[in-house]
């Protein structure tokens, strides 16, 4: 019953209202017991002083000794059976066995001495031999013991009166468990946003040739963002602006139209450290640490991964939702050959990956790079409840994580990050917990442009939802994920004219108009992703 009874918490109406009737059963016989005991024993002394010590010593001492066993067995019994029950009933028992013991002694003395007092006044109207008819014959007044029978009396009530013996012995009538308290917010993780010529000159013929309109490309990202509090995708690309130029791949710069596309969506939360980070040179990644900054300031939107100063790049940004503290920490594990400027490695966070090597536990860069990682995470893990992890890393085009990702999802999970969301490869790869850590090995082309093989594979990826709850209990604080989904999203436009870009989900009947094989592309991502962990939910496609 311990188990179903959360005593002293509140939450039970029963269980308060037993546990009060008992405490009050416990203290009122035993303050009860203390004061007859001091009473009666002061009468005992003035008459019988040896008989009672006699007596004391042979009968009562040894009586309540007993009592005091038969109770801790039996308040043992009663916390190994965890029964509520059985321990009211024992202490009333033993209350009840504590009473016997105290009317033997008092009947006993009342049939020797026919008398009763209290303190030194008589109150059966009679007197003795004496002067005075209010005082009792006798030398002593009884004062002289009183600090006897108060030693004496306490003894006898020592399992009524003590807190002490009440906590070890009832442990669940004194122990208060503190409450777990609880937070959460809803969060949207999205893949690669890959910005090529045929998406801007698309976006700006949907301007009328007057700037760049991406808006009704994404515009059904909206059903999944508007219900979200926290909103994240990768931005491939960089937004260097037109006033550098634009250009296509493999050195792109995209106009920063595209982001507000995004953040007009709800997008709150961006990754910029990628393989392309550099393509736009120091100029590019001042442009857009410029146009982000401004997007932080305006609509309360994080960029992380690439930095305008050391300072920036060291900074602790924390954010918070719903009393969550959470901020993320990106990593690229590359710059496709283009180094970072010689004196400013914070522009880019590149955890480096030796290709030729291609080996984790070899790759000496790689390995001494985590300790740069730990040390970011060391910043801010003690200042955040809720850590996230972007991860530009792996094979392009390969349906399963490389050793370096599996290496990297176990190293940011043993040093306490809770999501890592996984970028770069262009198509969907598995996801799983390592531990309690949610990792998403790729996410898959959120919006690209690149040709579209026979299983779509590149057009195709991963848009998750969830609800990210904190705990907290005893002072610590654990984060789960609730409410999962993991929705397949299909990035479509005309092969002919490559225009016409739209990203459509599969659970929406307009899927089928767009990809009359949308069942069987499905079935293969949805194998693809719950490769390791099938009790991922997997949302249905239209039927």
């Amino acid at each position: 019953i311990d188990d179903e009874i959360d005593w002293g918490n509140g939450n039970d109406y029963m269980s308060q209202l037993g546990l009060a009737a008992y405490q009050t059963e416990k203290v009122t016989l035993s303050f009860a017991f203390l004061i007859a005991t001091w009473q009666l024993l002061v009468l005992i002394f003035h008459y019988y002083k040896r008989l009672f010590i006699i007596a004391y010593l042979i009968i009562i001492f040894p009586l309540v000794a007993l009592s005091y066993a038969i109770d801790k067995i039996a308040d043992g019994k009663s916390q190994a059976l965890n029964t509520w029950l059985k321990v009211y009933m024992i202490n009333v028992f033993v209350q009840t066995f504590h009473a016997i013991v105290y009317v033997f002694v008092c009947a006993t003395v009342y049939a020797s001495s026919g008398t009763f007092t209290t303190g030194n006044k008589l109150i059966n109207g009679s007197t003795k031999l004496g002067t005075d008819p209010t005082t009792v014959v006798g030398t002593s007044t009884g004062l002289e013991y009183d600090f006897i029978l108060i030693i004496v009396g306490i003894t006898s009530c020592a399992k009524g009166c003590s807190n002490k013996g009440d906590t070890n012995e009832t442990k669940p009538q004194t122990t208060t468990t503190a409450k777990a308290t609880e937070s959460s917010f809803n969060m949207s993780i999205a893949g690669d946003y890959i910005i090529y010529s045929s998406i801007y000159k698309g976006a700006n013929e949907i301007a009328g040739g007057n700037g760049y309109n991406f808006k009704p490309m994404v515009k059904n990202l909206k059903q999944f963002t508007s219900k979200c509090d926290v909103n994240y995708y990768n931005q491939e690309t960089i937004l260097g602006g037109t006033e550098m130029g634009l250009s296509d791949y493999p050195l792109f710069v995209s106009p920063q139209e595209a982001g507000d596309a995004m953040v007009d969506l709800g997008y709150n939360l961006v990754s910029t450290a990628t393989n392309h980070s550099m393509d736009g040179g120091e100029e590019g990644i001042l442009n857009s640490c410029k146009y982000w900054d401004k997007q932080r300031k305006e609509h309360n939107v994080y960029m992380m991964g690439t930095y305008d100063s050391q300072a920036d790049r060291d900074a602790v940004n924390v954010l918070e939702c719903n009393d969550i503290k959470y901020t993320m920490l990106d990593y690229t594990y590359g710059t496709n050959g283009i180094p970072v400027p010689d004196g400013k490695e914070y522009m880019v966070n590149v955890w480096p990956i030796d290709l030729e090597i291609n080996d984790p536990a070899k790759d000496t860069k790689y390995q001494a790079y985590k300790k740069q990682v730990k040390k970011d995470i060391e910043a801010v893990r003690d200042n955040v409840d809720f850590l996230i992890v972007g991860m530009h890393a792996g094979v392009e085009y390969m349906p399963d994580e490389s050793e370096y990702q599996d290496d990297m999802a176990q190293f940011l999970a043993d040093n306490g990050v809770n999501l890592v969301i996984g970028t770069h490869p262009h198509v969907i790869e598995p996801a799983r917990y390592v531990g309690d850590t949610l990792v998403y090995y790729s996410m898959g082309n959120l919006l690209c442009s690149q040709y579209q093989d026979e299983n779509y594979n590149k057009v195709t990826s991963i848009l998750a939802t969830m609800t990210v709850k904190k705990t907290t209990k005893d002072g610590k604080t654990k984060i789960t994920f609730e409410n999962l989904e993991n929705n397949l999203l299909y990035c479509y436009f005309n092969q002919a004219t490559w225009r016409d870009h739209l990203i459509i989900p599969f659970r929406s009947s307009e899927i089928k108009e767009y990809l009359p094989e949308y069942k069987e592309v499905y079935n293969t991502y949805k194998n693809i992703f719950l490769k390791y962990d099938k009790t991922l939910p997997f949302t249905a496609c239209a039927k």
